[in-house]
């Protein structure tokens, strides 16, 4: 399996979902991948999982279209081999990417914040709560943004149907005062 791949729930379109990166280490795939996608799914419809097992096939294109990258904390991932740790954490930091690591070892936070420094590190159990917090914030700014789109499209549908003196008439009310639109 390469390139970057999509996980969504009931196979929905993802365009407009708020998207999530899942990244982790590559013998870590088969074990948590369906794992945790299926959890974040099953909680948040509204989401679109992307992963790759080549972190090669994740851009700065792809990263900055993300809002929250998840990946399991495991010995594996935390190993001087580990290209996804090595090639996606840090350039996911230097995005601003929300970055949600799940332990899911007993007794790695210790060597985890040793290797990738002092960020917050959720437990297995804990993470579906705090992604929560997240997911609530991307959905309320998508609307927003959404709704500022939609408002503008309207605009601009608008000005087109009307010659430009009609426009400035109908932004100022007075078509519609005077019982004409």
């Amino acid at each position: 399996m390469s390139g970057l791949q999509v996980k969504t729930y009931c196979d929905r379109n993802p365009r407009g979902l708020v998207r999530i990166l899942f990244f982790a280490a590559d013998e870590d795939y088969d074990k948590y991948l369906d794992d945790i996608s299926d959890r974040i799914l099953r909680l948040y419809p509204h989401v679109a999982v992307y992963y790759s097992r080549d972190p090669g096939d994740i851009t700065d294109e792809v990263l900055s279209q993300m809002r929250l990258a998840v990946c399991p904390a495991t010995m594996s991932f935390l190993s001087i081999n580990c290209k996804a740790r090595k090639l996606l954490f840090r350039k996911i930091q230097q995005l601003h990417i929300a970055l949600l690591p799940i332990g899911m070892e007993r007794g790695i936070e210790y060597i985890f914040n040793k290797i990738c420094g002092e960020i917050q590190f959720l437990d297995a159990i804990g993470y579906l709560r705090e992604l929560s917090k997240v997911l609530i914030y991307c959905r309320e700014y998508d609307r927003s943004m959404w709704l500022s789109s939609e408002t503008y499209r309207q605009q601009t549908e608008m000005d087109e149907r009307f010659p430009d003196e009609w426009n400035e008439l109908i932004r100022a009310g007075i078509l519609r005062e005077m019982g004409i639109l």
